[in-house]
C-alpha cells in the first residue's frame, strides 16, 4: 500500500527542507519557486518515486527510503533549476546555476552515503549529465526551427531527456545488490518518459510553435509543409491538424504503446505500486481519448485510414488516419481543444 502522506512523506519533507537550507544557505523559497513543485508533489521523479522503486527492490528499512527520497528531491530541484535557466533566460542564471549545482553535490553526497560510493555514484551522474547535454543537443540539431519526420532514434532522444530521473533508481539498486535491474529500470523510465513526454507536447504545442521547437505534435500537424514557410506557421492552422485531422488521437494511442513497453520492462517484478501509475496514465489516456472522439463526433468529423507505427522497442508514427471534415472549426471549437489538451500537462497532477 503507497505510504501515508501525514504519517510518512511530510516529515520526509520537513528533513528534505532543513537539508535544502543548510546547502544553500537560505530557503528553498529563496529560488522562487514552489515547495510542491520542487519536491515533486504528484510528480514521478518525486515525493513517492523512492517507495515506489524500493517496493520492487524488496527494499524496507526506513532510514535508506528516507535518505534517497531526500537525495531524489535535492536532484529534482537541481533539474527545475537548470532547465528555467535553459528555458527561459533568467537574469539571475549564474545564482541559479550556483544554487542548482550546490544541491546536486547534496543528492551525490547522500546517494553516496547510501552506496558507500561517492566516486561510483558520481561517475554515473557525470554520464547522466553527458547524456541530457546529448539528447537536448540532437533535439535542437533536428528539430528546432527544422520540420523533419520523427524516427526510432528520435523517440529514442524523448526516452533520455530527463536523464536525472535515473540516477535515484541506479542508486537504490545499487543499495539492494541489485545491479543486475538497473537496465530493466532504465529501460522502464525511457519508455515511461516517451509516453508522458508525448502528452507534455500536445500540452505545450503553443509554445513550442512561438519557440519554433518542431515537437512531434507540431511535425505531424504541420507536414508536408516546405521548410521555407516554417516561419509563417498559423497556430490555428496547426490546431486544425492537431485536433480534427486524427493526429492527437495518434499520439495517444502511441503514448499507451510506450506505456505497454514500460509495462513489460518490470513485468516479472513485484511492483504493484509503479505498476498502479503505469495503469493510471493508460487509464487516463484512454478517457482523453474517448473525450477527444466525442468531441470530434460532434463535429462531424470523420477519420480514415489507420496508424502505422515502426517497430519496436522506439515505434515512431509512419501514417495516421485522416479527417473528413464537413466543416472548417471555429475560434470557439479550437478553445474548447485547447482546454481538453491543456489537461494532458504534468500541472494537471497526472504524470
Amino acid at each position: 500500500m503507497q505510504p501515508g502522506y501525514r504519517e510518512v512523506v511530510l516529515p520526509i519533507r520537513s528533513r528534505y527542507l532543513d537539508v535544502a537550507r543548510e546547502l544553500l544557505g537560505s530557503s528553498i523559497e529563496s529560488l522562487g519557486f514552489s515547495r510542491d513543485h520542487l519536491f515533486g508533489y504528484r510528480r514521478f521523479l518525486g515525493e513517492y518515486y523512492c517507495f515506489w522503486l524500493a517496493e520492487a527492490l524488496g527494499v524496507t528499512s526506513y532510514s535508506l527510503l528516507e535518505q534517497s527520497t531526500i537525495a531524489t528531491a535535492l536532484a529534482r530541484a537541481y533539474a527545475v533549476l537548470v532547465d528555467a535557466v535553459i528555458d527561459e533566460h533568467r537574469e539571475d542564471d549564474s545564482k541559479l546555476l550556483a544554487m542548482a549545482n550546490a544541491l546536486l553535490r547534496g543528492s551525490i553526497d547522500r546517494f553516496g552515503k547510501l552506496v558507500g560510493d561517492r566516486d561510483l555514484i558520481q561517475n554515473y551522474t557525470n554520464g547522466l549529465l553527458a547524456q541530457a547535454e546529448e539528447t537536448e543537443r540532437n533535439e535542437q540539431e533536428r528539430h528546432w526551427h527544422k520540420l523533419q519526420s520523427f524516427t526510432a532514434s528520435d523517440m529514442m532522444t524523448l526516452g533520455k531527456k530527463t536523464s536525472i530521473c535515473f540516477l535515484p533508481c541506479i542508486a537504490l539498486c545499487l543499495a539492494a545488490k541489485r545491479k543486475d535491474l538497473i537496465p530493466s529500470f532504465i529501460s522502464f523510465i525511457e519508455a515511461r518518459n516517451v509516453a508522458v513526454q508525448i502528452r507534455d507536447d500536445i500540452a505545450d504545442w503553443r509554445e513550442d510553435v512561438a519557440r519554433c521547437n518542431f515537437t512531434l505534435p507540431l511535425t505531424l500537424s504541420l507536414q508536408p509543409r516546405e521548410a521555407r514557410h516554417l516561419s509563417y506557421v498559423v497556430q490555428e492552422d496547426v490546431a486544425i491538424n492537431l485536433y480534427s485531422n486524427g493526429v492527437i488521437d495518434s499520439l495517444l494511442h502511441l503514448s499507451n504503446q510506450y506505456l505497454s513497453n514500460a509495462s513489460c520492462q518490470i513485468a516479472k517484478l513485484f511492483a504493484p505500486l509503479l505498476k498502479k501509475y503505469i495503469d493510471g496514465l493508460r487509464r487516463s489516456n484512454g478517457e482523453f481519448l474517448r473525450r477527444v472522439e466525442s468531441l470530434r463526433l460532434s463535429r462531424h468529423h470523420v477519420l480514415t485510414g489507420d496508424l502505422v507505427l515502426s517497430p519496436a522497442p522506439w515505434p515512431a508514427i509512419l501514417e495516421f488516419p485522416q479527417s473528413v471534415r464537413s466543416r472548417p472549426m471555429n475560434v470557439k471549437e479550437v478553445a474548447e481543444w485547447d482546454n481538453l489538451a491543456r489537461k494532458l500537462h504534468p500541472r494537471a497532477g497526472l504524470t
